[in-house]
């Protein structure tokens, strides 16, 4: 059994740097499997190390592109950032109503009575009949 290394170090390294720490991209490169790089950096502590500093580079230059986003007042990134990071201090997509409340007690702050009375409507006619279709009859559709 020949134990020679046929990748060196270096070049491993070189390789996971020329992809940004991804090692299948890196082993594909050097011509090897992935799992010869994922075994070689159990045992070699600088292998181990640039795939993490490469990675983390890559994931750095992501979130200040990130943030640039956010800055110009993009929508897209502001609730990418409440989604994920957001989520610590409270926000989420999921709203859920407290035991045996009204879950239309959500809608308060944003309808009116009558606006809240139209949807409970709307919704309770949906299950009898799909294609039932929520009408605002108090304002007069434009002419066109």
């Amino acid at each position: 059994m020949n134990n020679v290394k046929k990748y060196s170090n270096e070049k491993i390294i070189d390789s996971l740097q020329r992809t940004y720490g991804k090692v299948y991209l890196a082993a594909e490169r050097l011509g090897c499997s992935a799992g010869t790089i994922y075994k070689r950096a159990k045992v070699v502590k600088q292998i181990a190390d640039a795939i993490d500093h490469y990675s983390g580079h890559i994931l750095d230059s992501a979130e200040v592109h990130l943030a640039r986003a956010i800055q110009s007042g993009e929508s897209w990134a502001v609730r990418f950032v409440l989604k994920t990071l957001g989520q610590k201090r409270g926000y989420s997509d999921r709203v859920a109503p407290s035991p045996g409340a009204d879950p239309f007690d959500l809608l308060r702050p944003l309808t009116s009575r009558e606006e809240r009375r139209a949807i409970r409507q709307y919704l309770t006619a949906r299950r009898t009949d799909p294609t039932a279709r929520l009408i605002d009859d108090r304002k007069p559709r434009p002419k066109s």
